[in-house]
């Protein structure tokens, strides 16, 4: 399934939506979500300074 999040500024991971696949179970959803919680993101920084950025990844499951 496909996922857009935000890394903030601060390095936290915010706003976390399902936005491509072909299945919606409620079980990956949540895993998805979670596992993407917590990785380890870096936001862009410009000039120096972090900035919010937008990220797209994707969760791939074997059953």
């Amino acid at each position: 399934m496909k996922v857009k999040f935000v890394v903030e500024a601060s390095g936290k991971v915010s706003d976390v939506d399902v936005i491509g696949g072909s299945t919606r179970d409620p079980s990956l959803v949540r895993e998805c979500k979670r596992a993407v919680k917590s990785g380890g993101y870096r936001p862009n920084s410009e000039g120096g300074a972090p900035q919010r950025t937008v990220f797209n990844t994707t969760c791939n499951f074997t059953l």
